[in-house]
């Protein structure tokens, strides 16, 4: 049997604000994905790219995306 060299870690954010967190969720039903899925794939291009995220323009982009 192979193991793989990283396992998942379970994780528990408390601090997301609900606006956030809940466009996070419609994306992943939009794209018939889990809200885990989306997380893991952010965090993933994150660390990959080491870019940050700007939570005020991404709530900007979002609103902006709606009118």
């Amino acid at each position: 049997m192979q193991q793989h060299a990283s396992m998942g870690v379970a994780t528990t954010e408390s601090d997301v604000p609900n606006e956030i967190r809940e466009e996070l969720a419609a994306r992943a039903g939009r794209a018939g994905q889990s809200l885990q899925d989306v997380i893991t794939r952010a965090l993933t291009r994150v660390e990959a790219t080491g870019s940050r995220i700007d939570r005020d323009a991404s709530l900007e982009a979002r609103d902006a995306e709606r009118r």
